[in-house]
């Protein structure tokens, strides 16, 4: 009986996410990229079965059309209610935290908090208009095994909830700081890195008589590489660093400069000309959050990440 008195003290509710917190989750979580997927397939779709529709009806090949066209951003929608439902975050002890959810599948993880890697914080598109995030736990050998990924400690919710919710589950991966965003001669570069693929779309638009493909292709690049500079951001903090990425996804990876396994710094003769340059930081986790690209920041600033990598042992020691 004391045995289980013990255990029920040291389990502790933090969240539990109702069905109507699931459904919003699974709403504002849709990718954009589905989105367009479907508004550039349907009216294609219609425009080539346009003429056989009209002189014969809807037929099975034209159900189907209508499934792969609609299948990508439904999917999104739906299947996230079925396997984040019934979503509980608990804590248990001081040293563990238990995930679970899912309606048909049950999921359960039980994370040891002392051997979490990296704190993940993610903003779908829609999501980042609301100024809602969602939150991943990397715990090294732990994770999704179906799907590869790290859990999820808590569905879409307010920077406020969010704040809370880490100092209550690892308030060691807190910002002490704010996340300083990209500067603006850096733009530029970003500009640059798509212009040989925007160009490329044109000039094979053109070759096939179909130029306004090519301009359509050429502007959402360009949006592309202004939202990608946008979201980069880094914050330079005393034993840890937080790196922001994407494009119209923003992704917030929080680790220590002990848990980098290896920094890559990237210029080229415009960078060094401006004083930049960009990277990619590995860290020991599950293959979506193993590598992660830090956007085009001062070059100084990426230099005393490395030598900060070498100030720290693996247990998170000074040397």
């Amino acid at each position: 009986v004391q045995q289980d008195m013990q255990a029920a003290s040291e389990f502790l509710v933090l969240r539990r996410f109702t069905c109507k917190e699931v459904a919003r989750h699974a709403l504002l979580g849709t990718s954009l990229w589905s989105i367009f997927y479907t508004l550039v397939s349907v009216p294609l779709y219609f425009s080539l079965s346009l003429e056989e529709a009209l002189a014969e009806g809807m037929d099975l090949s034209m159900l189907i059309g209508l499934v792969i066209a609609f299948g990508p951003v439904f999917s999104q929608m739906i299947s996230p209610l079925f396997r984040y439902y019934g979503f509980t975050l608990a804590r248990l002890g001081n040293d563990r935290v238990q995930i679970s959810y899912g309606l048909f599948t049950r999921r359960q993880f039980t994370l040891p908090l002392a051997k979490t890697n990296a704190i993940v914080l993610r903003q779908p598109f829609f999501a980042r208009l609301f100024g809602l995030s969602y939150g991943e736990i990397i715990n090294v050998g732990m994770g999704d095994a179906a799907e590869g990924i790290a859990p999820a400690f808590c569905l879409l919710t307010d920077v406020r909830e969010m704040s809370l919710l880490l100092d209550q589950i690892a308030p060691q991966f807190r910002l002490e700081q704010d996340i300083l965003a990209s500067p603006k001669k850096a733009l530029p570069i970003s500009l640059l890195r798509y212009a040989p693929w925007a160009l490329a779309g044109v000039a094979a638009a053109v070759l096939f008589a179909r130029w306004w493909i090519g301009l359509i292709w050429f502007c959402l690049l360009m949006v592309a590489a202004l939202f990608s500079w946008r979201t980069k951001g880094l914050c330079l903090m005393e034993d840890r660093l937080a790196i922001c990425n994407g494009i119209f996804n923003k992704r917030t990876i929080i680790t220590f400069y002990a848990k980098l396994q290896s920094l890559k710094i990237v210029d080229n003769p415009l960078a060094r000309r401006l004083g930049l340059a960009w990277g990619v930081a590995t860290i020991l986790a599950e293959a979506a959050s193993r590598t992660n690209t830090i956007g085009c920041f001062s070059a100084a600033e990426l230099d005393s990440i490395a030598e900060k990598m070498l100030c720290y042992d693996s247990n998170g020691l000074q040397r």
